[in-house]
């Protein structure tokens, strides 16, 4: 028994040499947001496809509808709202995208010129979009409508002014007008302009001065005006996308002519950082040049 007592005063005289403990010692839980839960924004008239997917689906087909196939992701814009995108990548990760759709203000003009039909697309959003489709009608002279169809415009950058021709890589469905060979038509009318794509996952930046083009005519030829051009990209981290369009005027300044270029460059050093190509116009009332470049890049976002 006096052992028993013993021990018991040596137990607690150990309890009462620890420290007491309050619970505002003990570090609150923290709640984290689930990374897979993005916004996103989308436009009315996009229609296109993002690889490395094997599932998406929306939450409202009327507003955007969303189907799978070989690894591609379908995305189609239908009207203004909201929905919801559910997509597991090819990988297995799983992300939701809240989707707010809005009109995009684009604007377009179009008009013939010797080899084709120069259009351009005037983007007022904040949005970079790869691509938009002005749809044009050729007339005829009594004012009929000859053909119609969508000529596409790339590298169409935020608050910028892009460029397109129908030639027969750009045209989806309008024929490659030629003034020589079209006597017939006389005109062309702009009936609409959309967006056509732009990767709602990652963010565009416009680096079109980051492109440093050369340029200079090549007087060897006697018949026509060929431009000899050449693009280097200055940009040390990313790869470029972008088109870069030469515009032909009269001696009064007047658009006779234009051609359109594509090009994608790697980053500055690399093994694709410039790009070389040339561009011809048949019209004999050329006196000046000039060259428009649009070049994007995209920056794949952190979750990823």
């Amino acid at each position: 028994m006096k052992l028993s007592k013993k021990l018991a005063c040596l137990v607690l005289a150990v309890l009462m040499a620890i420290p007491a403990v309050s619970m505002t010692d003990i570090p609150a839980a923290t709640t984290v947001e689930a990374a897979s839960t993005k916004k996103a924004t989308l436009y009315v008239g996009e229609d296109f496809y993002i690889t490395g997917v094997k599932k998406i689906t929306s939450s409202n087909k009327k507003v955007v509808k969303a189907k799978a196939k070989s690894r591609k992701g379908y995305v189609t814009v239908l009207k203004k709202g909201k929905v919801t995108l559910d997509v597991t990548t090819t990988y297995g990760d799983t992300y939701t995208y809240n989707v707010t759709v809005k009109e995009a203000a684009l604007t377009a003009t179009a008009q013939l010129v010797d080899s084709g039909i120069l259009v351009s697309v005037t983007n007022g959003t904040k949005q970079t979009f790869e691509a938009a489709a002005v749809t044009v009608g050729l007339l005829g002279a009594d004012g009929s409508i000859v053909d119609y169809g969508e000529i596409e415009v790339d590298a169409v950058n935020a608050k910028k002014t892009a460029f397109g021709m129908n030639l027969n890589y750009d045209s989806y469905t309008i024929k490659k007008y030629n003034e020589a060979a079209d006597p017939d038509i006389v005109g062309v009318q702009v009936y609409g302009v959309r967006p056509v794509v732009h990767d709602f996952r990652y963010k565009y930046s416009d680096v079109s001065e980051k492109i440093n083009t050369v340029s200079s005519q090549d007087t060897s030829y006697t018949s026509g005006f060929k431009v000899a051009i050449t693009s280097t990209n200055t940009n040390k981290k990313y790869t470029v996308d972008g088109r870069y369009t030469v515009i032909y005027f009269d001696a009064a300044g007047n658009v006779v002519d234009a051609t359109v270029r594509s090009f994608y460059m790697s980053k500055k050093g690399g093994s694709y950082a410039t790009s070389t190509t040339s561009t011809f116009s048949g019209a004999d009332n050329i006196a000046s040049y000039a060259i428009i470049t649009n070049a994007y890049i995209l920056k794949k976002p952190t979750y990823y």
